[in-house]
């Protein structure tokens, strides 16, 4: 539970440690706890590898062998969702589909769903905005009941919002956000991170700077958990700040984005050796 806290809290680093030393005093005997151990291992190293290119590799390995070494669970159908989000990630995108194919024979229908939308987000990692838009509103059709597909409800509807922002339709955009913000439970750290930032960049891109920090800020204060986005909030935070005239606080978000997520593309953005 310590280590789950400190997870949630983005102490991930700290966190996989302890998940190791837990997984070393498991008895041999202990198979279901020893893949539960090993499953949080390779989720926490997955967290790290989205924000942090240099641990894809790392985190691929783990997942991969999660996978092979267990059965058709639900943590099985999690391992392989993960590995679909880092082939994605890496543009990846035949590894990617392959993954994503797999999960969509999951016996379950948030997992289908989950498919669906993840199949949706090549395409427009593609650049097929129309096509992705599209996939995302089959989602969006389907019956959500219980609160696992309420949850891939909510992802397709930050699909659809990123398809919309894509084409520079900012304002239906937003009210999808603001649906998504007032929809989804607190405890959704991983879809409310995401749909602030959304929001940010879309009052950004509307020339709305003050409102846009507001919106960047949830992350770090509400999300540290979430490093992918957190570092993404951060970058824009160290921008934005200068716009709204509190140099001071866009120094702080630099120190933070630099110190927390040294290799972040996030990081290599804001010192200008990744492209736009």
């Amino acid at each position: 539970n310590l280590a789950r806290g400190d997870e949630k809290s983005g102490r991930i680093e700290k966190a996989l440690e302890t998940y190791r030393d837990v997984l070393k005093q498991v008895p041999p005997d202990k198979t279901n706890l020893k893949r539960d151990v090993e499953f949080l291992i390779a989720r926490a190293t997955a967290k790290l590898a989205l924000s942090d290119p240099s641990r894809h590799d790392e985190a691929v390995q783990a997942l991969e062998a999660f996978v092979k070494s267990t059965g058709e669970s639900f943590r099985y159908y999690e391992a392989v969702r993960l590995l679909g989000e880092l082939y994605l990630a890496k543009k990846d995108f035949a590894q990617a589909r392959t993954a994503f194919e797999q999960l969509g024979r999951a016996p379950w229908q948030d997992y289908k769903m989950a498919a669906r939308s993840a199949m949706a987000q090549i395409l427009l990692a593609e650049g097929k905005v129309s096509e992705a838009l599209a996939a995302f509103d089959s989602v969006l059709k389907t019956p959500a009941n219980t609160a696992l597909e309420k949850q891939r409800r909510w992802e397709a509807m930050l699909g659809k919002a990123n398809c919309l922002i894509q084409q520079k339709q900012y304002e239906p955009a937003l009210k999808i956000l603001q649906d998504v913000v007032r929809e989804a439970p607190a405890e959704d750290s991983r879809i409310l991170a995401e749909a602030y930032v959304r929001q940010g960049d879309c009052l950004q891109a509307m020339g709305k700077p003050k409102q846009a920090v507001l919106a960047y800020l949830h992350v770090p204060v509400l999300f540290p958990g979430e490093p992918e986005r957190h570092a993404e909030a951060l970058y824009h935070l160290s921008r934005l700040w200068n716009a709204v005239e509190r140099p001071e606080r866009a120094a702080d978000a630099r120190a933070e984005l630099e110190s927390k997520y040294p290799d972040s593309p996030w990081t290599k953005r804001l010192s200008g050796t990744t492209p736009r």
